[in-house]
């Protein structure tokens, strides 16, 4: 889309989401929600997502809009990291 990019990455069986969004609207919201929604159907299992230290409240906020639920903290050297998981 124009406004955002979703990437997936296998990491040890699980898929985790990257997404890049250029321009945020109610609009865009609602496109987003619904091309995740997509996908996590295609997918056929959970979805993750990771927040790490750095704007670490923005970024969870989004994750939690998106229907992503805390799963986790796992250590990592720039500090610690929160794994999150949306299922169907």
């Amino acid at each position: 889309r124009r406004d955002y990019c979703i990437r997936f990455e296998e990491v040890e069986g699980m898929t985790f989401v990257h997404a890049e969004v250029t321009r945020w609207n109610r609009q865009v919201m609602r496109e987003f929600k619904l091309d995740l929604n997509d996908l996590l159907f295609l997918r056929g299992g959970p979805l993750y997502a990771m927040n790490g230290p750095q704007g670490k409240e923005k970024r969870e906020k989004f994750m939690r809009m998106m229907g992503f639920q805390f799963l986790q903290a796992i250590p990592s050297p720039s500090g610690e990291c929160d794994v999150f998981i949306r299922s169907k």
